[in-house]
């Protein structure tokens, strides 16, 4: 097994060294092309609107927070006691 997995460099090599003529170097180029346009739309959909989303409605969720609400931060149950620019001061319940 660890020869076969040895050979596998030698043998993706060897297709650079093979003789072909212009078009399927133009080929090649064209299949690379297309396989990062779908490396990127995959992690358009799968990763990067997602979390687009997610820190949408984690912003909302702040600015809707105000004096009084009951929240939850690791773990730790609390009512909101002041609001600053970048922090929030929790009274224990």
């Amino acid at each position: 097994m660890k020869n076969i997995l040895m050979l596998l460099p030698l043998l993706s090599s060897a297709s650079l060294f093979a003789k072909n003529g212009g078009g399927a170097r133009e080929g090649n180029f064209m299949q690379t092309l297309i396989m990062i346009a779908i490396a990127i739309v995959f992690f358009y959909f799968i990763l990067w609107r997602p979390e687009r989303k997610r820190r949408k409605a984690l912003a909302n969720q702040r600015e809707a927070m105000k004096k009084g609400d009951r929240v939850t931060a690791m773990g730790i149950i609390g009512n909101v006691d002041q609001i600053k620019d970048k922090s929030v001061i929790l009274k224990m319940v």
